[in-house]
């Protein structure tokens, strides 16, 4: 089971989830007049929330964050879904960028309200369903209730719809709405949307790189899922993980692109004997990922960042855990194929992703 928190931006945005029960995402209609670089950014933004869509699956469980309180659990119903009605151009298969600069005067007079969704159902039987202040919570923290609390749950971050939790992120959230129910759940409300379908990443249009390294977070995020048309292929490099998440906040204040993990499944509901607080150690076999769209030639500077990340995950997940870490882009420089010859015994690794004809594959660098 993994864990999402979702932001409203406003206590009206709340009540719609919680009367029609789905996050939707509407299309970005770029203005004639909008300059490249104007469209670029927006595009970068889009494809950001693109990819935290395409990390839901259903049976995940979810939170609500709005206005310093914390609401939930809810149920996912759905994954990531998309409009099958809409023209081939708005659907995020075809978001790129030359496809929106060329085509700018005519998206803008195109006004559909949503193009994907996942829906919900929903509490569990058990859970409290006022919400609860997070003051509350940062008060318990000072009692030494909480080891941690993410930085994140601080301030209202529109951007990132749908934003990840790790496991002990989720068992502190139970704790913190009271939760002690089961996972017998009566379907609530759901609005009907029709016409709507999982769709997959179609990158016929991408050669060489990519422009946005979300949208390859995108494809990291759609294919480590149970249905993804690539599985197995990520599945020979890296493992076969049962959890993973994009853009995780660390210590470093910078976010780390991807984590998978192996964790218990009775994980959520464990407590420390002695003290009765969440158990905080709860994987030992950590993967971390830093993703890059280019070929690297920055004297290294990617495997210190890789080596920070990996000491977090060390520091603040497991600290027996074994943590290994992993680059990808688009190519890499002399001064890392020394580096891999040199340091046969690192648990960093390279990989290089071939995008051609519309294809995306991943392979060892050596």
């Amino acid at each position: 089971m993994k864990g999402h928190l979702i932001t409203c931006i406003d206590v009206a945005a709340r009540h719609d989830f919680e009367n029609q029960r789905y996050v939707g995402l509407g299309p970005f209609y770029p203005n004639p007049n909008a300059t490249k670089r104007q469209i670029r950014k927006r595009l970068q933004i889009l494809w950001d929330v693109i990819a935290d869509l395409k990390r839901v699956e259903r049976g995940d469980i979810c939170f609500l964050h709005t206005k310093g309180s914390i609401w939930g659990p809810y149920i996912f119903k759905t994954g990531f879904r998309e409009s099958q009605t809409l023209p081939p151009i708005l659907s995020s298969p075809k978001l790129t960028f030359q496809n929106w600069w060329d085509n700018r005067d005519e998206l803008d007079n195109i006004k559909m309200k949503d193009y994907g969704y996942v829906a919900a159902i929903d509490k569990p039987e058990g859970c409290n369903s006022n919400g609860e202040d997070l003051m509350g919570l940062f008060l318990r923290q000072s009692l030494g209730i909480f080891n941690s609390i993410p930085p994140r749950f601080m301030y209202g971050d529109t951007k990132k719809i749908v934003k990840p939790l790790l496991n002990h992120e989720i068992s502190q959230l139970l704790e913190m709405v009271n939760f002690n129910g089961n996972w017998n759940i009566a379907p609530g409300p759901i609005s009907p949307i029709e016409d709507f379908n999982d769709i997959f990443l179609d990158l016929t249009n991408y050669d060489g790189h990519l422009f946005c390294e979300k949208i390859l977070e995108g494809w990291f995020m759609e294919n480590m899922a149970i249905n993804g048309k690539q599985r197995g292929e990520i599945a020979n490099l890296i493992g076969n993980y049962t959890y993973y998440a994009n853009s995780i906040y660390t210590y470093y204040t910078n976010f780390l692109d991807v984590i998978a993990y192996y964790a218990p499944h009775d994980f959520i509901m464990n407590r420390c004997e002695p003290c009765k607080s969440v158990v905080r150690n709860f994987a030992n076999d950590i993967r971390v990922f830093e993703l890059k769209r280019d070929m690297l030639s920055d004297n290294l500077r990617t495997i210190d960042q890789v080596r920070r990340y990996m000491e977090w995950a060390k520091t603040i997940l497991n600290p027996t855990a074994q943590v290994a870490g992993y680059i990808v882009a688009a190519g890499f420089d002399n001064n890392y194929r020394d580096f891999i010859r040199n340091n046969r015994d690192t648990n960093i690794h390279l990989l290089q992703y071939i995008l051609k004809n519309g294809m995306l594959h991943l392979q060892l660098f050596e």
